[in-house]
């Protein structure tokens, strides 16, 4: 049986692969689902790990240090083998291969394939350079998980530093203000949601509110209020303001 590790850098790999068309699909989320299965014991931390390359997709250089980091997790033939079956399923789960994700397989197959799984492979000279290739990825691509703990805990806060930092909107907020924007944004929204739906007014009142009580900006009240919105519509009536006790918060974690 693959080890724990194995499996999650797998299951990483596959999330990335799957974004590369800039969607995920449900087919997509139960195949992730038929290798997770491996590991009965995830926990909540598991769970998070994986979900935070679900909720935002997954850019090149990242992807590829994904990649790089699961070719230092294989160890046996039985492991690349697994690696290579679950990159051909999650980009043809649904029927049908796009040219995108035709790239991506020719793309990462070779890598995987010439990974180094023999006993000797740490004592070589190949293997030292590999090291020290993937060493270099690991220090320059981005690396979500570094807001692991934001993602978990304020989830709204991990989504507007997101949502700045891939469009690169000009907000000036401390993060410290941030954060406690994010958590306000949040309740709000959970007030509002208390009937299951958000309408203009309600969304208005709560961007008026972050401007006025903390003396933000119009565009910077919106996106908060917009992100805390949508981030509430999907998590659903119950969960406390800016966080999320289901990291899966309806993607991977099973229901319970």
């Amino acid at each position: 049986m693959a080890k724990e590790n194995v499996v999650k850098a797998i299951a990483k790999v596959m999330i990335a692969a799957a974004w590369v068309d800039g969607k995920i699909t449900s087919e997509e989320i139960n195949s992730l689902k038929d290798l997770l299965f491996r590991l009965p014991d995830m926990t909540a931390s598991d769970w998070a790990e994986l979900d935070i390359y679900i909720e935002t997709p997954v850019d090149e250089d990242e992807r590829m240090r994904l990649v790089e980091s699961l070719k230092m997790e294989l160890s046996t033939p039985e492991e690349k083998r697994l690696a290579l079956d679950a990159l051909d399923e999650i980009v043809s789960t649904d029927g049908e291969i796009s040219e995108k994700e035709l790239e991506l397989v020719e793309e990462v197959r070779p890598l995987i394939e010439n990974s180094n799984v023999s006993l000797l492979g740490p004592l070589s000279r190949l293997m030292r350079g590999s090291v020290q290739r993937h060493s270099r990825v690991m220090a320059e691509a981005p690396n979500r998980e570094v807001y692991l703990d934001d993602f978990i805990n304020n989830k709204v806060f991990y989504l507007v530093s997101r949502r700045l930092e891939l469009e690169e909107e000009q907000v000036s907020i401390p993060e410290s203000v941030l954060r406690k924007l994010s958590l306000a944004g949040g309740l709000m929204a959970r007030v509002a949601y208390v009937d299951r739906e958000v309408n203009e007014a309600e969304f208005d009142a709560i961007a008026d509110i972050l401007e006025e009580k903390w003396d933000v900006t119009p565009l910077e009240a919106a996106l908060i209020a917009e992100v805390a919105v949508s981030r509430r519509a999907a998590q659903g009536p119950r969960a406390d303001p800016g966080t999320d006790p289901d990291p899966g918060g309806g993607g991977l974690r099973p229901a319970v």
